[in-house]
């Protein structure tokens, strides 16, 4: 099973897409961590766009990087889906979330600042499942990734399909 979080940033031709990739499947993460497991099951199954809007938690946090963008970018859990724009596409060996981060102006301005300072700056990115009942506590981290001095003047407009 493959997630795919698809994080675009039309305003400066951008689109950072990073695969997560359970080798067991949901199966494998069943027996693992089976509130987790559950929870994406349903969500995998799921057509209810307000659900899912509601059920993936993002929290970002800058490692190392000027003081401006560690100031404008909080170590603050957000639920993505009810503050920007998000696609969802899914079947049983794939989920995929886009999210635009253009639909949000605070969420575009702290990106603006970040890329300015990319090559300055290591960010770590996990997304949880947000739990709303008991039995799916605790929350547990479903994945992340760490983009570190990212050199943005390297990407071309012909590297981006639009």
């Amino acid at each position: 099973f493959s997630l795919i979080f698809n994080i675009q940033v039309s305003s400066i031709g951008i689109s950072a897409v990073m695969y997560h990739v359970l080798p067991g499947g949901i199966g494998a993460l069943e027996k693992e961590a089976p509130q987790v497991g559950r929870i994406l099951r349903k969500l995998i199954e799921s057509k209810d766009t307000q659900q899912l809007n509601a059920t993936f938690k993002f929290i970002p946090r800058v490692v190392t990087g000027p003081f401006i963008v560690r100031c404008a970018v909080k170590e603050t859990p957000v639920i993505m889906g009810q503050k920007v724009d998000q696609k969802y596409f899914h079947s049983d060996g794939y989920m995929e979330i886009d999210v635009h981060v253009d639909s949000s102006y605070a969420a575009n301005a702290i990106i603006k600042l970040a890329h300015a300072y990319s090559v300055d700056i290591e960010v770590d990115m996990v997304w949880l499942l947000q739990a709303t009942e008991e039995d799916s506590l605790p929350e547990r981290l479903l994945s992340g990734a760490r983009l570190s001095k990212v050199d943005f003047k390297k990407v071309t407009r012909e590297m981006i399909v639009e």
